[in-house]
């Protein structure tokens, strides 16, 4: 799945060897929340065709079912934010996340791997059915994890290149 440490390395820029973002399938929940809000919607829609909503309601009384089809959109937007979001960028000596590309708060953290103490990976049941988990960094100055890359796929792949890259960049020293 991810590319060899010898393969990324020739003739590539030092500070963006690859890139991975969040799986699209580590978005399970929200895609199964997505069909269900579609077919409740589309199941009250033919149900009560011409009805609106209670004029006792506040603000929204009166409005017409129609509204409710906002419910799924919301839903496929914010999948989509989740997938665009976050980018982890390896490069020769550190990997940068740029989180919060479409979010209020955006931050550029970034981690050398000289400085990664531990790789840990972290799947949940549906990750290791459908392959995609967490791999976190942690580093000696922090308590916990420094880094996390979320909802990738393959994590044990990516562990272990990260781990090529700290022992590459530590005989480099």
């Amino acid at each position: 799945m991810y590319p060899k440490l010898e393969t990324l390395t020739q003739g590539a820029d030092p500070a963006n060897l690859f890139e991975t973002r969040r799986a699209f399938r580590s978005n399970l929940v929200p895609i199964s929340i997505l069909v269900l809000s579609i077919a409740a919607v589309v199941a009250l829609l033919i149900a009560f065709p011409e009805s609106g909503l209670p004029q006792s309601l506040p603000v929204i009384g009166g409005l017409s079912m129609r509204w409710i089809s906002l419910v799924p959109a919301v839903v496929l937007l914010e999948i989509l934010r989740r997938y665009h979001d976050d980018l982890y960028v390896f490069g020769l000596e550190k990997i940068n996340h740029y989180e919060g590309r479409l979010s209020l708060n955006s931050s550029v953290p970034s981690l050398k791997y000289t400085d990664i103490r531990a790789v840990q990976v972290e799947q949940t049941i549906p990750g290791r059915l459908f392959n995609f988990g967490n791999v976190l960094l942690d580093s000696a100055g922090t308590d916990g994890a420094e880094l996390t890359i979320s909802g990738v796929l393959s994590p044990l792949e990516l562990a272990k290149l990260i781990e090529e890259f700290r022992e590459a960049s530590l005989q480099r020293r």
